[in-house]
């Protein structure tokens, strides 16, 4: 009797453990799945906050997308200052001049430079001369009608077709030898040209073959000697002289260098203290209308050259999504503003002035009544008061 209570009790255990150890199996079970959907529900919640982020994000770019405008004086007073800005020295911190010096060699315009815009001068008015006398050396522009043949057969792409075609002897142009067989002969000379094209010449028809070429001089370019006669008939806007025009050329130069040089040390080392609002949206929408009008001379150049142009406005021909342009827009309308404003101070600093004569001049000389209806009078007074800050640190830079 005791042995098989003693028995019973062991199984009563036996079970009691089983049922404990299936309680905590479950609770365990349950414990799981609730901490699992604890962290699914964090993580729902932090997709949909990112989800919300850009949701937002994209909704408040929409809205506040810059809208383009054609209005160059928007946010500008009559006078060419920013409108709104009382005290232009609380937002711009403008480059200091004074504290540099710009190297003479950067800005000299050197003789060989002289040359090579002489040379341009004189050539862009060479003549065809047709004298028979004229003997074609190397280095010769001719100008050449010619027929080639294979085994006595005409062949494409071998003849000039009567139109002419301009030729520079030494220039390696032609195939073989062409060129130099030209070296001795004189306008109206009708030759033959006799060359092998190569083995690579890339036409079947022609690779490695003889030809002959029926060929006549129709005449020899020749450029005008620069002396003060040729400086009296075509450049006499600058000078009287061939010397004086070398003068003008190195005068000029300087001149447009030296403006470069301060033009960029201003932009390139001014600073906002802070930036105005109203002017950069002004600024961001013009900008905006710019970069259109950019991509509509691209399109018509494209086309001049026959070439095709598919791009419907200028973010789609930067490659742009609507937030990254917005940046840019945003971005580059901090460069000019922060560049205007530094002009302005500038302009206050060394105590500036336009005056209405100056400012009549400006417009003729931008297009006259058009260009002042095109810009507005506050668009076109800040870029005079510019130029005029732009002389004054010219006159002020120190070059050594």
């Amino acid at each position: 009797m005791a042995l098989g209570k003693k028995k019973q009790t062991e199984e009563l255990s036996a079970s009691m453990e089983k049922r404990v150890a299936r309680r905590k199996e479950v609770e365990g079970a349950k414990r799981r799945a609730l901490i699992w959907k604890c962290v699914a529900i964090v993580l729902l919640v932090a997709v949909l906050a990112v989800i919300g982020f850009y949701a937002g994000r994209f909704a408040y770019y929409k809205i506040t997308a810059t809208k383009e405008s054609s209005d160059y004086s928007a946010g500008l007073n009559e006078d060419g200052t920013i409108a709104g800005i009382t005290d232009i020295n609380k937002y711009s911190n403008p480059a200091n001049i004074e504290e540099t010096e710009f190297a003479l060699s950067d800005l000299e315009y050197t003789d060989e430079s002289v040359e090579a815009d002489i040379e341009t001068e004189l050539n862009s008015h060479k003549e065809l001369v047709t004298d028979p006398s004229v003997t074609v050396a190397d280095g010769d522009t001719v100008n050449i009608d010619y027929v080639g043949t294979v085994d006595g057969v005409a062949f494409d792409g071998g003849s000039t077709d009567g139109n002419g075609t301009d030729l520079e002897i030494g220039s390696g142009s032609y195939v073989d030898d062409f060129e130099d067989q030209l070296i001795g002969t004189h306008p109206g000379d009708e030759v033959t040209i006799s060359v092998t094209f190569p083995e690579d010449y890339g036409k079947e028809e022609l690779n490695g073959k003889d030809a002959e070429f029926a060929l006549t001089v129709n005449g020899v370019y020749q450029t005008p000697e620069f002396d003060d006669a040729f400086v009296q008939e075509y450049l006499s806007d600058y000078a009287d002289t061939a010397e004086g025009y070398r003068q003008y050329l190195k005068d000029t130069n300087y001149d447009s260098k030296l403006e470069e040089a301060v033009t960029n040390y201003v932009s390139e080392n001014s600073t906002a203290k802070k930036q105005y609002g109203p002017y950069l949206k002004a600024v961001r929408s013009l900008q905006k209308f710019i970069n259109e009008q950019n991509l509509a001379y691209y399109s018509y150049m494209y086309q001049m050259y026959g070439m095709e142009f598919n791009y419907t406005s200028y973010q789609e021909y930067a490659g742009l999504n609507d937030m990254e342009y917005e940046k840019q827009l945003r971005s580059d309308a901090e460069k000019t503003a922060t560049t205007v404003m530094a002009y302005q101070a500038l302009f206050e600093k060394y105590g500036l002035s336009v005056s209405e004569e100056e400012y009549n001049a400006y417009v003729e000389e931008l297009g006259g009544e058009e260009s002042a209806s095109n810009y507005g009078k506050g668009y076109i007074m800040q870029m005079l008061r510019q130029k005029k800050v732009t002389e004054h640190l010219k006159s002020i830079a120190v070059v050594k």
